[in-house]
């Protein structure tokens, strides 16, 4: 009986600490399980958070919500690098821009300023990838990003 009550327990226990475990994993399998909506193109894909739209541009997608965007797209040929650093210097120049910096990401150097076009904050990276000019536009400044915008941002993935 002694043995019984024992077993019990634990099969009690083992029930509550699988019920916790699985409540605090719930999201991240939420997030695992649910289809991500994403968009691809033959130069990259992008996730896309709930509750925001894509519209496809000229080699690339705008995403958005309100005033909140995202915008990646390729474009041109035979461009240099050196091509990336006169635009992202022309944009801070003409919108309020930060000194241009390089910043590693993708396995690229992007030229990157924090611009204001029509009072709205915007953070700009410019770099170029086999010949095509890769913009990555997002709404806000990325001191304080958008937590949307910040995941979508970090989803991106070129192609080779």
């Amino acid at each position: 009986m002694k043995n019984l009550a024992l077993f019990i327990i634990v099969i009690i226990s083992a029930a509550f600490i699988a019920i916790g475990c699985s409540k605090g994993l719930s999201k991240a399998e939420a997030v695992l399980e649910t289809d991500v909506k994403s968009f691809e193109n033959e130069f990259f894909t992008i996730a896309i958070a709930d509750g925001f739209s894509e519209m496809k541009i000229n080699g690339g997608v705008q995403v958005y919500k309100g005033n909140k965007f995202i915008e990646v797209h390729f474009r041109g040929y035979n461009q240099v690098q050196k091509d990336a650093e006169a635009g992202i210097n022309i944009l801070a120049k003409n919108y309020e821009g930060s000194v241009s910096h390089i910043v590693e990401m993708l396995g690229l150097n992007f030229y990157h300023s924090a611009i204001v076009i029509q009072g709205t904050s915007r953070d700009v990276y410019l770099a170029v990838k086999n010949g095509r000019m890769i913009s990555i536009t997002l709404s806000g400044q990325g001191n304080s990003p958008d937590n949307d915008l910040k995941a979508m941002f970090d989803s991106i993935n070129l192609k080779a």
